[in-house]
């Protein structure tokens, strides 16, 4: 829970395709963000409340570098 909650100068991250789990709140507390995902849509496996209370966030899937 609250992995990278309340990171208050975490403005982007990069979310490999690999990671097969995402539970409640890995966001919680965090504003200003871009998380950048591989996947294409949410997977299978995820928490609908992974973003937990993010103010003013991006999410951008399909992310390719």
């Amino acid at each position: 829970m609250y992995a990278f909650g309340y990171t208050l100068n975490l403005r982007e991250i990069i979310i490999p395709i690999s990671v097969t789990g995402m539970y409640l709140g890995v966001f919680y507390g965090d504003h200003d963000i871009t998380i950048y995902l591989e996947a294409e849509s949410q997977p299978v496996g995820w928490s609908s409340s992974w973003l937990g209370s993010i103010l003013d966030y991006n999410v951008v899937w399909g992310y390719t570098n």
